[in-house]
């Protein structure tokens, strides 16, 4: 039996349908849907920049997207991003779509070279100097923005998701349900200043809300329009209060998280407890952080250890 040649356009025309399974069957995030559009979306358009779309599908034309991607200078872990999303969509054309033929170009795509580079995380006392003392709605929200990321660990897309239902609050502690990747549900916990730096936000978003006609708003973290805050609107908040305290611009909610996990783990909590608490599904994600605790016992060796700076000891010669 000739087996009939898989086309570019067919792998692209199934764009969609695969964006619509990951939501309805794999019940994945809006963030991860996007990053999953937006990789395959960019194959799709240079395929039809370069008239490709008659084209049969197979190894070669990917070795020619990989070509592109580097040229256009992306890292190996960017390129990789694109790689498994299209990877994804293969497997779901093979499996739904009987297109057994896609499966050797499938199993020649490989990874390339992950570089791992250690997260950026900042000092509980950088974290400090974040927080506004301000008393108006904006300073108590932007307080309580800073004080969830550090004190949960969560992800800015499960924070801002999260309404006041969501809260198990009472005189002396609060906790968080909070819905991970992939729908998966766990149970964060509140330090003590974050505890009450949420006792005052809550009273003054309730006047705040009322104020502006938006009373029935379930969003626990609102803007100043009384709606639902986003993601980017997290991220210009932590730019603006990092360009205040004259702390790097970059900050991002992601590094607070990054911090969490890596403040817990030189305090010694163990590795298995801080992968529940960020809700990795893979232990193997985790241990990232261990690597970021061994980098600051070298630079303490190398700082205090009198053999411990190997180039300062070369310079004085051998004796």
């Amino acid at each position: 039996m000739e087996v009939i040649a898989v086309k570019v356009t067919q792998i692209c025309n199934a764009i969609d349908r695969y964006l619509t399974y990951l939501q309805s069957v794999r019940n994945l995030s809006f963030a991860t849907l996007e990053a999953y559009r937006a990789d395959l979306s960019a194959l799709a358009q240079w395929a039809e920049r370069e008239k490709l779309l008659q084209q049969d599908f197979n190894y070669a034309l990917i070795s020619r997207y990989l070509l592109y991607l580097h040229r256009a200078g992306l890292a190996n872990n960017s390129i990789n991003r694109h790689l498994s999303a299209l990877k994804g969509l293969l497997r779901f054309l093979i499996s739904y779509h009987d297109l057994p033929q896609l499966s050797q170009v499938h199993s020649r795509i490989k990874l390339l070279k992950s570089q791992r580079h250690l997260p950026q995380i900042l000092t509980p006392q950088e974290i400090a100097t974040l927080l506004p003392v301000g008393r108006d709605f904006r300073d108590m929200r932007d307080r309580s923005l800073v004080e969830l990321l550090y004190s949960t660990g969560c992800r800015i897309s499960e924070l801002t998701a999260l309404n006041c239902q969501d809260l198990d609050i009472d005189s002396s502690r609060t906790t968080l349900q909070v819905r991970g990747k992939g729908a998966r549900m766990r149970e964060v916990y509140l330090g003590n200043q974050a505890h009450q730096v949420l006792q005052q936000y809550l009273p003054a978003r309730a006047h705040y809300l009322t104020q502006h006609s938006r009373a029935s708003q379930e969003a626990l973290l609102v803007n100043l329009r009384g709606e639902r805050l986003t993601r980017r609107g997290a991220q210009l908040i932590l730019h603006r209060l990092a360009l205040r305290r004259g702390l790097p611009a970059q900050i991002s909610p992601h590094t607070f998280r990054h911090s969490f996990a890596t403040h817990i783990l030189d305090n010694g909590a163990d590795i298995r407890s801080v992968q529940e608490l960020l809700g990795h599904a893979r232990i193997s994600t985790t241990q990232i952080y261990t690597q970021v605790g061994i980098a600051k016992l070298k630079r303490q060796h190398a700082a205090a250890h009198p053999h411990g700076n190997l180039r300062r000891s070369q310079r004085g010669g051998r004796r």
